[in-house]
């Protein structure tokens, strides 16, 4: 349009509101009425797996952590041997020997560091 026409806004509307504009396609896809197979179970992990109450204390301890760094702003910094020892006090049944061979530390010194 040139500067000298001008068309206000209202008879652009009207313009637009009486055109036969082509209609948008519709890419909705078409749902079946079919029921569908149920989805496959998730696989139990290979053993060693951690058990129930195991995992529940690991879920607490990430929760409390996650509470104290939002309330008071506790450091989340990861230290591999920290993280174990505490762990290693808040998952019932864990294999301490285990994680003393890994940490490389005796298990008398492991259960002492725990009980701290």
């Amino acid at each position: 349009m040139t500067a000298s026409r001008h068309l206000t806004a209202h008879h652009a509307w009207a313009w637009y509101a009486e055109a036969e504009l082509p209609l948008l396609p519709d890419h909705t896809p078409a749902l079946s009425t079919d029921p569908q197979p149920a989805a496959p179970a998730w696989p139990c992990p290979p053993p060693p797996a951690p058990a129930e109450d195991q995992l529940l204390a690991l879920v607490a301890d990430a929760a409390a952590r996650a509470r104290a760094h939002l309330l008071i702003g506790a450091p989340l910094a990861c230290a591999r041997d920290d993280d174990a020892v505490r762990l290693a006090a808040a998952v019932p049944r864990a294999r301490l020997a285990d994680i003393a061979e890994r940490l490389d530390i005796d298990i008398a010194e492991l259960r002492e560091r725990a009980r701290r």
